[in-house]
């Protein structure tokens, strides 16, 4: 009885592993507004009224995300072995976009760690 409660408690653990390790290493693509995330939190700064002052935010370092059609924000970061997405995400600021890479959730903040950007038109 106790080799088979061992061996339940153990698989329990293992599939438990396997969908952490799943969900944070998820490929996502999304697609909506680059946005300057201090503006757009701050007095919901977006669009192209706001591109100017976007652009210079993002040109500075301010936090960047895509904001799409249902509202939700997801946080750009840099991949450590390829920043180059990251860094040509920095002259997209208000325009229509399609980010690509890995989903983070932390602290119920979801984020994607860039592998690929574009602009795209909205209705693609």
């Amino acid at each position: 009885m106790k080799k088979v409660l061992t061996f339940f408690v153990s698989s329990i653990f293992l599939i438990c592993l396997a969908v952490v390790s799943q969900e944070r290493s998820q490929e996502i693509t999304v697609k909506g507004e680059l946005i300057d995330v201090s503006c757009y939190f701050d007095h919901e700064a977006k669009g192209a009224p706001h591109k100017k002052c976007a652009l210079a935010c993002t040109q500075k370092g301010f936090p960047m995300g895509v904001l799409t059609e249902k509202g939700e924000v997801y946080l750009l970061f840099p991949d450590h072995k390829n920043e180059d997405p990251y860094e040509k995400a920095k002259g997209m600021a208000a325009e229509f976009v399609e980010a690509k890479g890995k989903l983070i959730k932390k602290a119920g903040i979801p984020s994607i760690v860039l592998s690929s950007i574009e602009k795209v038109s909205k209705s693609q």
